[in-house]
């Protein structure tokens, strides 16, 4: 049976892997630009875990920094983090 994603998950599963592409590095390199693991980058594309607060914020601020467009339901970091992304 194929899993289902949620919207939010589905947005931060796709923008990960966006931003990734526009950088042009792999999942071990982007994962070290994030401070995380790779395997938890290869979760993130996969849909199976969404990224930490802070480890979405910084996702966030590489999306900023690389021109990829954020869907609206993941700008808000709700758990601790606010993340002002600019309008277009």
């Amino acid at each position: 049976m194929a899993k289902v994603l949620s919207s939010a998950t589905a947005d931060t599963t796709t923008l990960c892997y966006r931003v990734r592409e526009a950088m042009g590095i792999k999942q071990i390199e982007f994962a070290k630009q994030l401070g995380v693991s790779r395997r938890s980058v290869q979760h993130w594309e996969s849909g199976e875990h969404q990224p930490s607060a802070l480890a979405k914020k910084a996702l966030l601020a590489l999306a900023k920094k690389h021109k990829v467009d954020v869907p609206n339901r993941v700008i808000t970091v709700q758990e601790h983090y606010t993340v002002e992304v600019e309008d277009k």
